[in-house]
């Protein structure tokens, strides 16, 4: 998969809550990362294939995850 085809995935996961813009990490040794601005917050996408290789396995991580990842509204 391209980078732009990945980005684009990403920018259309209905979580956002806008138009969003990407910004790729450098570094990532088994994944591709990008950090995402989105309504003046920001956050970082991850993705990545399974690397049996090196006991990495993408559907072990999606179990795990929460299941919300964008934090809880603040009061002030």
């Amino acid at each position: 998969m391209t980078s732009a085809t990945l980005e684009a995935r990403i920018a259309a996961l209905p979580c956002w809550r806008g138009k969003v813009t990407l910004e790729p990490l450098r570094g990532g040794l088994s994944n591709m990362a990008f950090v995402v601005a989105d309504g003046g917050e920001r956050f970082v996408a991850r993705c990545g294939d399974d690397l049996p290789v090196h006991h990495v396995f993408r559907n072990r991580e999606r179990r795990r995850a929460p299941r919300r990842t964008r934090p809880a509204s603040r009061s002030k």
